[in-house]
C-alpha cells in the first residue's frame, strides 16, 4: 500500500504533464487555494545555471546548422581595398525562419526544446497550464529583438547596431536576475515561465 502511494505522489502527482492536463480542473475546485500565478510553485523556476546551459546547447544545434546556410549564402564586397564575405539576405531569412521554427514549435508543441529538456526545464503559463502557440510566437519574437535589430540596422552588426543590441538583451534578460520567478521580459510578455521539471 505505501509503494504504491508513494508512487502516485511521486511519479504522477510531481509531474508536470500530469498538471499540464489538471491544473486547469483544480483550480476551479480549489479557487482560493491556487489563484491565478499560485500553482507554479509545484515546480521551481529554473535555475540560471540550468537556463544557462540550455540556452548553450540550443545555441550550438542552431549554429551548425545555420554553418551550412552562411556558406551557401555569401556576398563579397570590396571595403577600403579589404575583400570582405558577408551572410546574403537569403542566409538571414533562412536563420531567422529556422530559429523561429526550433523555439516555437518546441515550446508551443511540447513546452521545451532540446537544451531545456536537456536541463530539466519546461516552459509553461503563469497559470500552470501548457504554454501554447501563441504564447510561444510572442515569447519567441520579444526574446529575438536583439537579433532582428541587428539585422535591420543599416550595416549589420556596426558598432551602433551592436551597442543598440545589447541594450535590447539587457532590457530583455537583465529581470531574470531579480524576478522572484526568474522571467525575462519575453516571459512577462507571454505569461510564461520557465521552471524545473522532474528527473
Amino acid at each position: 500500500h505505501e509503494s504504491q502511494s508513494r508512487m502516485w505522489e511521486i511519479l504522477v502527482g510531481r509531474s508536470l504533464p500530469y498538471w499540464r492536463k489538471q491544473y486547469a480542473s483544480a483550480r476551479r475546485t480549489f479557487p482560493e487555494a491556487l489563484a491565478a500565478g499560485q500553482g507554479v510553485t509545484a515546480h521551481a523556476p529554473g535555475s540560471i545555471a540550468a537556463r544557462l546551459g540550455a540556452a548553450f546547447i540550443d545555441f550550438v544545434a542552431i549554429a551548425l546548422l545555420l554553418s551550412l546556410a552562411s556558406q551557401a549564402w555569401t556576398t563579397t564586397s570590396v571595403e577600403n581595398g579589404v575583400t570582405v564575405e558577408r551572410p546574403a539576405t537569403a542566409a538571414y531569412i533562412f536563420a531567422l525562419g529556422l530559429r523561429a521554427a526550433y523555439d516555437i514549435v518546441g515550446v508551443g508543441r511540447w513546452g521545451t526544446t532540446i537544451g531545456k529538456r536537456l536541463a530539466r526545464l519546461g516552459v509553461v503559463a503563469t497559470d500552470g497550464t501548457r504554454a501554447g502557440w501563441w504564447r510561444a510566437v510572442v515569447r519567441f519574437v520579444v526574446a529575438n529583438a536583439a537579433w532582428s535589430l541587428a539585422w535591420f540596422a543599416p550595416k549589420s552588426w556596426s558598432p551602433a547596431s551592436g551597442w543598440a543590441c545589447l541594450v535590447v538583451l539587457l532590457a530583455v534578460y537583465a529581470p531574470v536576475l531579480v524576478d522572484d520567478r526568474r522571467r525575462g521580459l519575453h516571459d512577462r510578455a507571454a505569461g510564461t515561465i520557465v521552471v524545473a521539471t522532474p528527473a
